[in-house]
């Protein structure tokens, strides 16, 4: 279960935007997830 996850982690270098949909890790820059999150934020105050 955690062989195919033991690869993706929290990047210790950010990748540049136009690599986000290459990227598997965890990190939210440049993915849908990221709007999501801002925007949850935003109207949170």
């Amino acid at each position: 279960m955690f062989e195919k996850t033991a690869k993706r982690d929290w990047a210790w270098k950010q990748y540049h935007i136009e690599d986000a949909d290459k990227d598997s890790g965890y990190d939210l820059y440049g993915k849908p997830a990221e709007a999501v999150v801002k925007e949850y934020y935003r109207r949170k105050g």
